[in-house]
């Protein structure tokens, strides 16, 4: 009678050992799943926050550069009225293999040069697989007031092509470090389950 007594006891705290070993493993793989489902979706509108900023800040830069420089070399021209001479710095200008376009404008934003007027930012983004950047600069006279204004159209391909160049060499380091994480990962779970009678014996205890 008593071994038998003493069998269900035994067979009772095996029993909810095992439970409580159950309940615990399951815990933990609803955190791991959890946590794997909140960074996914974090890590997605990150890179969708990411992509939208990097196209900005990679063609930004040079073409607010490009078009300050340009306003500068083009204003004599401008404040001589000397259409000629206009045109003839926006032919070298437009050597610069970026440029797609300038256009300049007076004051009152009335079209003045290159002669005939050059094609629309919506035409131009239609001849390319990516849209060109617009940048509007002031020109200013000699005693600061706004004489005209400078657009360009800059080649987005161009300017992000080293770029883009090395953020391929980051995706190989992002993959790279992501079969990293699987190997480590992979014998994390082994050495759980290797310790799992240890974890076992600890809820029998």
């Amino acid at each position: 009678m008593l071994n038998h007594l003493e069998s269900e006891r035994i067979a009772h705290k095996h029993s909810v050992s095992h439970s409580a070993y159950t309940a615990f493993k399951r815990l933990i793989h609803t955190i791991i799943m959890a946590t794997a489902v909140a960074l996914a979706v974090g890590l997605f509108l990150m890179y969708q926050q990411y992509q939208s900023h990097w196209v900005d800040v990679q063609t930004a830069q040079p073409g607010s550069s490009i078009s300050s420089q340009y306003s500068k070399i083009l204003q004599p021209a401008l404040v001589a009225q000397d259409t000629v001479q206009l045109a003839r710095l926006i032919t070298i200008a437009l050597e610069e293999p970026a440029v797609i376009s300038l256009s300049v404008f007076n004051a009152q934003g009335i079209y003045i040069a290159p002669l005939p007027r050059v094609d629309s930012v919506v035409a131009l983004a239609r001849e390319r697989d990516v849209a060109p950047s617009t940048h509007v600069e002031k020109i200013l006279g000699d005693d600061g007031k706004v004489i005209g204004y400078l657009n360009v159209n800059i080649d987005t391909e161009i300017v992000l092509s080293s770029p883009l160049t090395l953020r391929q060499q980051l995706w190989l380091i992002i993959s790279a470090a992501i079969v990293l994480a699987l190997i480590v990962g992979v014998y994390i779970t082994r050495g759980f389950y290797k310790f799992r009678p240890w974890i076992i014996n600890v809820f029998q205890s």
